[in-house]
């Protein structure tokens, strides 16, 4: 070809990149992270919806208190279901594509998950580190002021008896001076509530007697139930929030790599 005709030739020359840290490898621990990612999605979503369904007496014995213990559970039922239906989705694509804005969102929204995963692991901490004040001026006050006249804390109250096999906070007496024995059954001379006996039956609180009754008071299994369930909130939590950090690196690493093969993919396609 004669010299003054001389072009650039395109002679697409496609870089490879397998390193060990290179677009591809990182692009398959990108998909392999989004799995288990996944998978805690699930785990923070269905820890949610349980205490949702099985555990929402708990906040009906804090009464107007159980602001942090309703944001907590909302938080995890939001985070679990924003982590399946949206960061999962988004992961996936930005993995497939290796767009490099795609990858950076996708970071963006895993560092806005770990802040409000870190937000609800620092409220747990702060509401466990008080939980026995908390539950025990929270139950008493409950027990003695609300049972005759809000029916969401007599329906906790009567379910936590039942369930925990307990009466009153302290003890069974703790009933004696309750508003509900004062004012609503002291000419029937019933005692406790029949959700503290042990063979439920109507009326069957008017009988006072270790054969009838529970006389250990609630108070220890409560605190027991929510430092229980604080924990498995926080440790998920928690655990979201570590997987969060390895999540942002891995998609950083994985947008930087693209940036620099896309760079010398181009350099590559024009040949002089």
């Amino acid at each position: 070809m004669p010299a003054g005709n001389s072009r650039p030739v395109p002679v697409n020359v496609r870089g490879t990149d397998d390193s060990c840290c290179g677009v591809f490898f990182l692009k398959y621990v990108l998909y392999i992270f989004n799995f288990i990612l996944l998978l805690s999605g699930l785990a923070v979503l269905g820890i949610g919806l349980w205490t949702f369904l099985d555990k929402q007496w708990l906040a009906g014995l804090l009464g107007e208190h159980s602001l942090v213990f309703v944001i907590l559970m909302y938080s995890l039922i939001g985070i679990g279901a924003f982590v399946v239906t949206f960061v999962f989705l988004i992961g996936c694509c930005s993995a497939v594509r290796k767009n490099r804005c795609c990858l950076m969102f996708y970071s963006v929204l895993l560092l806005l998950v770990f802040i409000l995963e870190a937000s609800s692991g620092v409220l747990t901490y702060l509401f466990e580190y008080r939980i026995h004040n908390q539950v025990s001026f929270l139950l008493n006050n409950t027990l003695l002021h609300k049972y005759n006249v809000d029916p969401t804390a007599a329906r906790s109250i009567d379910y936590m008896q039942t369930y925990k096999r307990c009466c009153g906070c302290s003890s069974y007496n703790d009933w004696m001076a309750s508003d509900w024995y004062r004012t609503v059954v002291a000419n029937e001379t019933r005692y406790v509530p029949d959700s503290c006996c042990k063979t439920l039956t109507p009326g069957c609180g008017l009988r006072v007697n270790p054969n009838n009754i529970y006389y250990a008071g609630c108070l220890v299994h409560m605190e027991d139930e929510f430092r229980i369930h604080l924990n498995i909130m926080s440790a998920m939590g928690m655990g979201l929030c570590c997987l969060q950090i390895f999540g942002i690196i891995f998609a950083c690493c994985l947008a930087k790599r693209v940036r620099k093969w896309a760079e010398r993919n181009e350099t590559s396609y024009w040949h002089q």
